[in-house]
């Protein structure tokens, strides 16, 4: 299991880019914005020094970990 820790918007970014099939050029064709103390969950199916692939399992905002930790 491999654990990504890490705040925007670079974080964003990397899940953006690792769950998105993306274009000849690299470029993401979806884009996945994680609020403030967002949480999310990506399920990583290759990895190297240089590229991260994955799918993204689930997003949670504050608001949905509020409801659930009641």
């Amino acid at each position: 299991m491999t654990t990504i820790v890490g705040h925007e918007p670079y974080l964003s970014t990397l899940i953006s880019e690792g769950t998105s099939e993306g274009n000849r050029e690299g470029t993401a064709d979806g884009r996945v914005i994680l609020k403030k103390a967002g949480l999310a969950k990506v399920r990583i199916s290759s990895s190297s020094h240089e590229m991260i692939r994955g799918e993204l399992k689930w997003l949670l905002t504050p608001k949905h970990m509020k409801k659930l930790s009641k």
